[in-house]
């Protein structure tokens, strides 16, 4: 289950580079060079230990997001002078006292070495726990279920019309939007599983026949996958789905010859770069006209007889093309600018540190606060540190986010930032390795780990992401019953050729 992305060789070379980089922000860091520095090498450890000792895909995507929201947002903003996208509350007032930064960098070099010590301690597991007694025989060829081989295009296919299905009643009822309150609450809790079934099962699902295609070496429904990526980015108005669910496949590809890209897949490529264009553009025009246009009305509802009376009557206030190319025709300037900002604001970790270093009232009864704190609060507990009020227009739900860092950061303790990314970093990879076992396919297993680490790396209130954590889970735990259920039966199966053999013969 090796995710290693380039050699130590290659690594190297990259941190020497980012390393002198680094240097050109200590001029305008202003604390101490010693804690700047400590900061500096603990999280370039960090970079090397995920592009070229990650021993799982949840180890190398959440210690690659964690360092571009923190390490790299921190050097963007102290060489390049480019500001935090997020807002910080109280570090406007002491963003020049040395003692504050330096006490952020020492929590996030605190973060950083309970994920080192976490990595350590599970090598030390595999190694003693499994090599000694012996791995569990996984075979290298993977068992390819018969109902998949009889007719895969015809899975794919009823898979694109259910998405295309569930797209158009979002975009009529807007049950389930990124950024906008529900317009209509179904009976029966429908709301919650469209949603599950959208964010959390589709793409494990996705995932897992993107694999069973890779077995049988035919990448021709890869195609599928992405339209229907890119269908599910526009009808949540989410700009980063189309890279959640596809990226950590070609991840796979990328990983045995990234030639093999431009030219043996050369077509998915091309695919997945238009369809990502053409998603980017009409996310970031809806998403323009649903949040800062006065022409869209935008109400929750029940599915009751008066509220279907209501949104007859509200014709005329329904999203047309026309208002949408009108509003964005104004708007462009501004379009484009977040557009520039996306790489970089995208990433959660430096701006929760700064948050919740600079506010006064951290402490152990903030951390219980926050700990046992209930989505169904107005305003959010890091919206007050953060001094974060940002419904833009009625209808609307956005929140800033503290980070898994600047969550355990409410307790002032570096012991409990340590102690806190050990512990979840630890659960994370068993996790993902009991599933590893299991023997689902590395395809799933990638974007299983892509998407805890993004679960992760966006944290805001730990209730509400103790649920999600549980969807997750559930997704996971029922495709692996879909795996397991055809293993008990007669299968036909597909023998695994050369590239894509078991990862444990060398990892385990």
């Amino acid at each position: 289950m090796q995710s290693k992305l380039i050699s130590m060789k290659y690594s190297i070379i990259l941190i020497m580079g980012l390393f002198f980089f680094s240097l050109f922000g200590v001029a305008h860091y202003k604390g101490s060079d010693f804690y700047y520095f400590m900061f500096d090498v603990i999280w370039l450890t960090v970079l090397i230990s995920s592009l070229s000792l990650a021993q799982s895909y949840i180890s190398f995507y959440f210690k690659i997001m964690l360092f571009l929201g923190v390490w790299l947002k921190l050097m963007f903003y102290l060489v390049l002078g480019v500001e935090f996208v997020e807002p910080t509350g109280y570090w406007n007032d002491v963003h020049t006292l040395g003692f504050y930064w330096d006490r952020a960098l020492m929590v996030a070099s605190y973060a950083a070495l309970g994920i080192l010590a976490a990595d350590v301690l599970f090598y030390l597991c595999r190694r003693f726990s499994y090599s000694n007694k012996g791995v569990s025989s996984l075979k290298s060829q993977m068992e390819v279920p018969k109902w998949y081989l009889k007719n895969p295009k015809r899975i794919w296919l009823l898979l694109l019309l259910v998405s295309l299905g569930i797209s158009c009643i979002n975009f009529k009822t807007h049950f389930y939007m990124i950024g906008l309150s529900p317009a209509v609450i179904f009976p029966y809790h429908i709301n919650f599983l469209l949603s599950w079934v959208w964010i959390f099962f589709l793409p494990l699902l996705i995932a897992y026949l993107m694999g069973l295609d890779a077995l049988t070496q035919d990448y021709k429904n890869w195609h599928y996958a992405i339209i229907i990526a890119c269908l599910i980015s526009v009808a949540t108005l989410s700009r980063s789905i189309l890279i959640m669910w596809i990226i950590p496949c070609f991840f796979i590809l990328f990983k045995e010859s990234f030639y093999s890209l431009v030219t043996q897949y050369k077509k998915l490529v091309i695919t997945y770069v238009v369809l990502a264009i053409i998603s980017l553009g009409a996310v970031s025009m809806l998403r323009s006209y649903y949040f800062y246009s006065h022409n869209s009305s935008h109400k929750t509802t029940f599915t009751d007889k008066k509220s279907r009376k209501s949104e007859r009557n509200k014709k005329s206030d329904q999203l047309t093309l026309k208002k949408l190319i009108v509003h964005n025709k104004s708007n462009l300037k501004f379009q484009l600018q977040q557009l520039k900002s996306l790489p970089i604001s995208r990433w959660i970790g430096i701006e929760g540190i700064l948050a919740t270093t600079a506010y006064p009232h951290v402490g152990w009864d903030l951390f219980k606060m926050a700990i046992f704190q209930k989505p169904t609060q107005k305003v959010s507990l890091y919206s007050k540190i953060s001094q974060s009020y940002m419904d833009i227009k009625a209808g609307t739900k956005f929140s800033s986010l503290p980070g898994l860092i600047g969550l355990l950061n409410y307790s002032d303790n570096y012991l409990i930032v340590c102690f806190g990314t050990f512990l979840i970093c630890l659960l994370m990879y068993f996790i993902q390795f009991f599933y590893y076992q299991s023997g689902l396919n590395i395809y799933f297993l990638s974007q299983q780990g892509f998407l805890l680490a993004f679960f992760l790396t966006e944290l805001n209130v730990p209730y509400l992401g103790v649920i999600n954590f549980s969807e997750f889970i559930l997704a996971s735990l029922l495709l692996l019953l879909i795996h397991k259920w055809n293993v008990l039966f007669p299968v036909a199966t597909a023998m695994r050729q050369g590239r894509l053999k078991i990862e444990a013969q060398n990892s385990y």
